[in-house]
């Protein structure tokens, strides 16, 4: 499978999941929330930053892939996957909201 095809298959998921549990977004809000972070222990803090790491590599190796068969502009990695983010964080808020 592509690179292309997998962040495509991963975006369509995602979606998908919110589409169908509505309820999520509750959650989601929670766990965004400053108050939520900062009072998270460190041990779940570490948990948070892990995943997020993780994340961010595995997000890293499809953007490099999709720039070398010049799916994505040549850029910094780091600001295409923050851009895919935005993205993908808005068209979800924007999903949610029509939902209330």
């Amino acid at each position: 499978m592509t690179s292309l095809k997998i962040l495509e298959k991963s975006l369509t998921d995602h979606f998908s999941y919110h589409i169908e549990r509505n309820e999520c977004r509750y959650i989601v809000s929670y766990c965004k929330r400053l108050g939520f972070r900062e009072l998270a222990d460190n041990k779940l803090q570490d948990v948070f930053h892990e995943l997020n790491n993780t994340f961010n590599e595995w997000m890293a190796g499809l953007v490099r892939t999709g720039m070398d068969v010049e799916v994505f502009e040549f850029r910094e990695v780091e600001q295409v996957i923050l851009d895919l983010h935005a993205c993908f964080e808005g068209a979800i808020n924007m999903m949610l909201a029509d939902k209330r």
